[in-house]
């Protein structure tokens, strides 16, 4: 597990012997020493392809993109966004705190104010703009209404068709058992007689022919069924979202107009912290709280609501896709806290990336605890100052990779080639010279052994190498 976010690591092993001895130590299975043997790095994985092409959310700053073309040979852009990118990041408010009591003051502070509940009414803008959003779904409706028609008539035309195969079907069918009871009546007659055989063989044709076009006809019939159930899913969607719209023009007043907050932690030990900090100050008001610490855990709610309060390692930020219902975008969707500075662009994107999906909006903001700033290290720490180092430490890692790793991997790829070559002509060798010997002069797989023995030495041997390649 990890520590920090709360990703089972179920492919990790610790090496040396050390993951063996807890599992000696807890009683528990014992698997093989993991040594690197057999293996292709994914680098070379990927440039065996002729052709590459992918696509990712957050593809990270200028470094990742050139180190992808320098390897890999492929250029990167950006694709347009099909909706406005309508995320609002709070600069004004940022703070790099320099005690821990300030820091969860702060961020109490913070959810505090997207916590009030406001009485103001809805002004012509925001009324506007859901009375708009409110005619697009209703015109959708209407074309979905249309498929639907089109669809379920074309859907009893093709039922209508089944029928008449059906009855064709068993027309040829009756005509082959009647010819069949025929022949058994008046056996002595069909003896000497093509009779049978011709008509027998008409009806087979016939038959056949009928069955390919019922089979026909069911794929048809479950493409539109399929189809049809679509529609009507996204017909419930849209009915149950012009209802929202109504609603919100028609009890502006009544709504609760408190948003939601996602308070994304370093690690697990300070979203408990955090945690603690918030439920003692929102518990009692009636927030509902949740926390997302492992990731194996399914996340509780398929849609956010006024009110809710979410803590996360940043498990949340890699894909987790939160829902809002229609009275949080009104009241300006979800509001994501970043209480870290993460140690690149990506992932810091991924944590804002949580809210102000697919043209909703959303906001963002850094509040941050370094103790460097109470121990008057560095006074005036701000939060485009940790940017800056640490886009500067991202790019040395991103260098360290070119400059090093890259080419230890492709050492190790280039010393595998070289073994897998040795290890086939031994094959060959051993084939050709002890090819005739009598199975009971050799043990049962003596040879299959010696070729594992010496890949495990091989292995051992790469093993020892490990700080010379690096």
């Amino acid at each position: 597990m990890d520590k920090d976010t709360g990703i089972e690591q179920l492919t990790s092993h610790w090496s040396n012997g050390l993951h063996i001895f807890l599992q000696l130590k807890y009683c528990s299975f014992i698997n093989d020493e993991c040594l690197k043997a057999v293996f292709m790095s994914n680098m070379n994985f990927f440039k065996r392809y002729n052709n590459l092409r992918g696509m990712t959310g957050t593809i990270g700053d200028k470094e990742e993109r050139e180190l992808l073309t320098l390897e890999y040979d492929v250029d990167c852009f950006e694709l347009p966004r099909f909706k406005k990118y309508r995320f609002k990041y709070e600069k004004m408010k940022e703070i790099v705190c320099s005690s821990e009591r300030e820091w969860y003051e702060k961020l109490i502070e913070d959810v505090n104010e997207k916590m009030e509940l406001k009485t103001n009414k809805m002004n012509n803008n925001n009324k506007e703009e859901i009375n708009n959003n409110k005619i697009q779904l209703e015109e959708r409706y209407k074309m979905l209404k249309l498929k639907i028609e089109k669809t379920t008539t074309q859907l009893n035309d093709e039922f209508q068709k089944k029928s008449s195969i059906d009855k064709r079907m068993k027309t040829f069918k009756e005509m082959k058992n009647t010819l069949l009871n025929r022949k058994i009546q008046n056996q002595e007659d069909y003896d000497d007689n093509d009779d049978y055989s011709h008509q027998n063989e008409i009806c087979e044709i016939n038959i056949n022919q009928v069955k390919n076009e019922f089979d026909d006809i069911n794929e048809t019939i479950i493409d539109l069924e399929e189809s049809l159930n679509l529609y009507k899913i996204q017909e419930s969607d849209l009915i149950k979202n012009i209802q929202n719209y109504e609603l919100l023009l028609n009890t502006e007043n009544s709504v609760d107009q408190r948003r939601a907050v996602l308070i994304i932690c370093e690690n697990i030990v300070k979203l408990e912290k955090i945690s603690l900090q918030v439920r003692k100050e929102f518990q009692h008001k009636g927030n509902k709280i949740y926390t997302y610490d492992r990731a194996y855990r399914k996340f509780e709610k398929s849609q956010l609501n006024c009110g809710d309060i979410i803590i996360a390692t940043n498990i949340a930020g890699r894909g987790t896709d939160l829902d809002i219902d229609k009275f949080l975008e009104r009241n300006g969707g979800l509001h994501v806290i970043l209480t870290y500075t993460p140690n690149n662009l990506r992932v810091e994107k991924q944590a804002f990336g949580r809210t102000a999906r697919a043209g909703k909006r959303g906001t963002g903001i850094y509040i941050v605890y370094d103790e460097r700033k109470s121990n008057n290290c560095i006074p005036n720490l701000t939060i485009d100052y940790l940017s800056d180092v640490r886009n500067e430490n991202e790019k040395e890692r991103v260098n360290q990779i070119v400059t090093k790793s890259f080419h230890k991997i492709k050492i190790e790829d280039e010393l595998f080639g070289k073994f897998d070559v040795f290890k086939n002509e031994l094959n060959k060798i051993i084939e050709r010279k002890y090819l005739n010997l009598k199975e009971n002069e050799l043990k049962e797989n003596y040879f299959e052994l010696q070729i594992k023995s010496l890949q495990n030495k091989w292995a051992f041997w790469l093993n020892n190498m490990e700080e010379k390649l690096e």
